[in-house]
């Protein structure tokens, strides 16, 4: 997330700087910050009790755009001190989405208009203390602030806990303090309002076009659209799902007390308190597969050994569950292991041949693996990932895939029929990667992709080679002609 590298996050907003943060630091105190040099403005950041809910107001579109696709992903982690808030976009694991853990779907709730008044400066200091210098300009000039907001859900972490060791062995997490466990969704409106004998007092319960509106001096921030969101429509409209405010949590000392190297915390909804070990086990399991599912492989298998713990019975039920957690996780070949035995002992009514298991575990691979994949699972999981990249657009997804098929095929075993299908499926794939970049205007990259799949799959060279692909893709690739 470049364009959040350098961010400075206040209790209402979010202010680009210049550079980054060594340099906002120093320029904290310079001479020409008039506040600064106040006692209110000295003690403006209070270490001692820092804000961990702060507002995130000033995102433009590309910021909001950039951290709700790294949330799809990854948990954010965050270097939070001194005033000052850095998104870390590099604090990821390039091959295991997840590492550090994900967030769950959105919990819609029953919202309503929100939201506070700053009137001086003492006022801005003592509500936004995190880089309220930029708005002190405003205030000072005889307005005052106000802020309305609507929440309409909050997205979660799989997460309670994150571990500074946890982090600290991937150099692009340096100087990480926080992550964010969760963030508030909806719309908001900052304006600052003339102080003076005609003005009108705003109600916070009216929605943004109403009563008010025509005696405020001009709106600072907008984020969705505020008079569209209601309680029973929020979670419908985009426009009332935009991030709003971030819940930060430390990072803890020391590493995470667990073999599986995930970081610990309660997982949601469970507790010892009145309840046998299988019940909890039972509990465990379900955030388990929810983990999974949100692509927190870590996290799953934290859950899977604390259900061992408080029922060893139940948990080794779970058994084909943690194969896929292990593959998730970027244990691939513990994971492999445990699903290809899993499935030699199942009670499916027959036994299966080697050939079989050695298929059906390549498949899982190929669909939850995270880090290295065998050529076979690689071309299993790239042929799906061009049709999605496809639907959506994507045309750098749909060549890198592609290309992922170019380097696999040369590398797949052919010696079954079952492997010959396979490899013939992925050279398939090659074309359908070129189709997808064609027809989204990168005709360069799919008349390269175009000629490795006719090289593949007529078994020409040189010259021939050449002529076939001139030949073939002016008739299949109309899009490109002339260019």
């Amino acid at each position: 997330m470049s364009t959040l590298r350098c961010i400075v996050l206040t209790s209402l907003a979010i202010v680009p700087l210049a550079s980054c943060a060594a340099s906002a630091r120093k320029d904290r105190g310079k001479p020409g910050d008039l506040v600064a040099q106040t006692t209110v403005g000295k003690n403006r950041c209070s270490e001692a009790n820092p804000t961990d809910r702060p507002f995130v107001v000033e995102w433009d579109a590309t910021d909001t755009a950039t951290f709700e696709s790294a949330a799809q992903r990854d948990v954010i982690i965050v270097r939070y001190e001194n005033c000052e808030l850095e998104v870390l976009d590099g604090c990821m694991d390039d091959g295991i989405s997840g590492k550090y853990g994900s967030y769950d779907v959105p919990k819609w709730t029953s919202g309503s208009i929100e939201g506070f008044e700053i009137e001086n400066t003492f006022d801005l200091f003592a509500k936004l203390p995190l880089g309220a210098a930029s708005f002190a300009a405003n205030v000072d000039a005889g307005n005052k602030l106000l802020l309305r907001y609507f929440v309409s859900g909050t997205v979660n972490s799989t997460r309670a806990t994150v571990y500074k060791k946890e982090v600290g062995a991937n150099p692009r997490c340096n100087g990480a303090t926080h992550f964010v466990r969760a963030y508030n969704l909806g719309a908001f409106e900052l304006d600052s309002e003339k102080k003076d004998a005609e003005s009108v007092k705003a109600s916070f319960k009216e929605a943004g076009a109403g009563a008010g509106r025509s005696h405020r001096a001009a709106t600072l921030k907008r984020g969705g659209e505020l008079a569209s969101c209601t309680a029973g429509t929020a979670m419908e409209l985009s426009r009332c799902k935009v991030p709003i405010r971030l819940a930060l949590r430390p990072l803890e000392d020391g590493e995470p007390p667990v073999a599986t190297n995930a970081a610990s915390g309660p997982a949601p909804g469970t507790s010892t308190a009145g309840k046998d070990g299988w019940q909890l086990a039972a509990e465990l399991g379900q955030s388990a597969a929810q983990k999974s599912k949100n692509g927190d492989g870590m996290g799953c298998l934290l859950d899977l050994d604390r259900a061992m713990e408080a029922h060893s019975e139940t948990a080794q039920k779970m058994d084909m569950m943690r194969a896929t957690c292990e593959m998730q996780a970027g244990k691939c070949e513990d994971g492999k292991k445990r699903y290809r035995k899993f499935m030699e002992q199942a009670a499916t009514g027959r036994r299966f041949t080697a050939e079989e298991l050695d298929r059906t575990t390549s498949d899982q691979a190929a669909r939850y693996c995270a880090g290295k994949l065998t050529p076979t699972e690689a071309a299993k999981k790239a042929g799906p990932a061009i049709h999605e990249s496809m639907d959506a657009g994507d045309v750098a997804g749909c060549i890198r895939h592609g290309n992922t098929l170019v380097d696999s095929v040369p590398k797949m075993p052919t010696k079954h029929i079952n492997e010959q299908r396979e490899r013939t499926f992925a050279i398939s794939g090659i074309n359908t990667a070129a189709v997808c970049a064609a027809k989204l205007g990168s005709c360069a990259e799919a008349k390269k992709l175009y000629r490795s799949y006719a090289q593949f799959a007529y078994e020409k060279k040189g010259k021939e080679l050449d002529e076939f692909v001139e030949h073939g893709f002016k008739g299949s690739f109309r899009e490109c002609a002339g260019k």
